[in-house]
C-alpha cells in the first residue's frame, strides 16, 4: 500500500502474488476509490487505514477489507509513504522510466508542483513521487494512473534486481 502525503489514505494498493511453480510475480491493482461496506463512516477503501488510526490497527483493518474484496488475506504486507519511495529511488541512483505524457499540476495547499515531460528519462526520488501522485489528464481516469503506478513499480523492481541495483 502506498500512502498519500498525509499518510492517512492508501493512495495505491497492489496485491502481489508470488508463483514459485511458474517463477512469476503477478500484480492486482485495487483502485483507491473501491467502494466498501461502510465502516466508521468510510465508504472507500483508501480511507480504511487512516480512519483506524494507521499503524498496526489500520493495517489489520485494511487487510480485512482486502480479504473481503478479493477472498485472499495477504500473507505479508508493505506500507510505504512517499518519503520512503523517494529514498529507495535515490538510493538506486534513479529509475529509468518512460513517462507516458506531459504531467503538469499545481496544488499550493499541498505545496505540490508536478512538471514532468513525456519520454524516457531517469527519475530521481522526488520526480518518481510526483509521477505516482499525478492523477489528472488520463484518458481512462484512475485506471490510467494505476497503470503508470504498476509500470513504475515494475521498473523500480527491475532496477533494484539489476547488477548495479543489487550492488547499491
Amino acid at each position: 500500500a502506498g500512502l498519500d502525503a498525509s499518510e492517512s489514505r492508501t493512495d495505491a494498493l497492489l496485491l502481489l502474488t508470488l508463483d514459485s511453480a511458474e517463477n512469476a510475480v503477478r500484480m492486482l491493482s485495487i483502485p483507491r476509490d473501491t467502494l466498501i461496506h461502510p465502516t466508521d463512516g468510510v465508504s472507500k477503501l483508501n480511507g480504511v487505514y487512516g480512519i483506524n488510526g494507521g499503524g498496526q490497527q489500520g493495517t489489520d483493518a485494511l487487510l480485512a477489507q482486502v480479504e473481503a474484496i478479493t477472498g485472499l488475506r495477504p500473507d505479508g504486507y508493505m506500507i510505504m509513504g512517499l518519503p520512503a519511495l523517494e529514498a529507495v529511488v535515490d538510493a538506486l541512483g534513479g529509475v529509468e522510466f518512460d513517462v507516458p505524457m506531459d504531467m503538469a499540476y499545481a496544488d499550493p495547499s499541498q505545496d505540490l508542483v508536478i512538471a514532468l515531460h513525456a519520454g524516457k528519462q531517469t527519475l530521481d526520488g522526488e520526480d518518481a513521487s510526483k509521477l505516482v501522485r499525478f492523477r489528472s489528464g488520463y484518458e481512462d481516469a484512475d485506471l490510467g494512473r494505476i497503470k503508470v503506478q504498476r509500470d513504475f513499480l515494475a521498473a523500480l523492481i527491475d532496477t533494484a534486481v539489476s547488477a548495479n541495483g543489487l550492488w547499491k
